[in-house]
């Protein structure tokens, strides 16, 4: 039976059973695919208790290195304390020892306060003597400033008289006064000199 389009209804049939069951082998295909991720994802929510004990242990390690390497120190320097008290112990005094180098230091001090009360006297009348032949401060002030205001007078009236004489004798004077001196002398000793300008 041919229906027009040239297939027969059993070649139809056929090819649709043929589609059908690569259907249903496809939906079985992706329905083993979906049951292996589902397990995969539920193996993966469980706790890995392998690698948890693992880390755990190598925490204990670190921690107790750690702790190892912290208390050596400690320990040691405990170790240190305790000899350097022991010879601290061998080395202190005893009651009555103490008593007699407190005694004596006792004496020391009430002989040494008495000395130096008498130096102190002693210093204490010397700095009297000299307060007493002291000038106050403001006196030696006033003095000073007088001394500066005559210095300034004096060196005014120096700069005056330097500029007079400037003004009126010069250098050029004063080296032809040489000459004309010396000319002099050597006509008097009759010695010829250089020629005159």
């Amino acid at each position: 039976m041919s229906n027009g389009n040239g297939y027969s209804e059993e070649a139809r049939f056929a090819a649709l059973s043929q589609r059908v069951s690569g259907l249903e082998q496809s939906v079985q295909g992706i329905s083993g695919q979906l049951s292996s991720l589902i397990t995969k994802l539920d193996e993966r929510g469980k706790p890995q208790w392998g690698i948890i004990f693992t880390g755990l242990g190598v925490m204990v390690t670190i921690v107790v290195v750690i702790g190892g390497m912290a208390y050596m120190p400690i320990q040691q320097a405990q170790m240190r304390l305790d000899r350097d008290i022991i010879e601290l112990r061998a080395g202190t005094l005893g009651v009555s020892s103490f008593n007699e180098f407190k005694a004596t230091y006792e004496n020391n001090r009430i002989v040494s306060r008495t000395e130096n009360n008498e130096k102190f006297g002693n210093a204490n009348a010397r700095v009297d003597s000299v307060e007493t032949r002291l000038v106050p401060r403001d006196e030696l002030d006033r003095v000073f400033l007088s001394y500066d205001e005559q210095l300034r007078e004096k060196q005014r009236q120096l700069d005056e008289i330097k500029a007079q004489q400037a003004g009126i004798y010069g250098a050029r004077d004063a080296m032809m006064d040489m000459r004309d001196r010396i000319d002099r002398l050597e006509a008097r000793r009759g010695v010829a000199g250089p020629p005159q300008p």
